[in-house]
């Protein structure tokens, strides 16, 4: 409903990524030791097993990057 009216669009322009990147990391955070303090112990690896692909996702990003970063500043 936010993003048909441009809301998001206004407070993205307004509020600039940078500021809002620590913000959500800390929530990020807060999730995941709540998932960890919440659930049985037996349940622990079934949590891990469920960040496997974010983190997966996250390492690809960071080499993608990393690779395009230096095929662009080769001569």
């Amino acid at each position: 409903m936010l993003s048909w009216f441009g809301v998001i669009a206004l407070i993205s322009t307004i509020i600039p990524l940078i500021a809002i990147s620590p913000i959500l990391l800390y929530i990020g955070m807060l999730i995941g030791a709540q998932a960890f303090q919440e659930t049985p112990r037996a349940h622990a690896p079934a949590i891990v097993l469920a960040l496997t692909p974010n983190l997966a996702a996250w390492g690809k990003l960071l080499i993608d990057n990393a690779l395009a970063s230096s095929l662009a500043s080769s001569p």
